[in-house]
């Protein structure tokens, strides 16, 4: 199973791991992006489970970790992070143009 993230998840997990150093410390930082990597994890091995956000764009399903919401779609050859929001935020303003 191949896990892609999208440069904008890429850029959203850089944005926790600031976030999060800054509030607390290194080690509350580790624990939270491995628990967020936990989740990826998770999601590709049962990604049925999670609910559907066709609204959001095209095969988009969620799943919840800690105060985040990961986006992202699953297919056949893997399964495609695409975004990793707060979940205070307006999903439908930080999806990307190009789903």
């Amino acid at each position: 199973m191949e896990l892609e993230l999208t440069h904008h998840a890429t850029e959203d997990l850089r944005a926790i791991s600031r976030y999060t150093l800054s509030k607390w410390d290194e080690e509350q930082e580790e624990r939270y992006l491995r628990g967020i990597y936990s989740k990826f994890n998770e999601i590709s091995t049962d990604p049925a489970q999670w609910r559907f956000r066709n609204d959001l764009f095209p095969q988009c399903q969620i799943a919840r970790f800690g105060r985040h919401v990961i986006l992202f779609i699953f297919e056949d050859d893997g399964l495609t992070i695409v975004r990793v929001l707060h979940g205070a935020m307006e999903f439908k303003n930080h999806v990307p143009d190009v789903f």
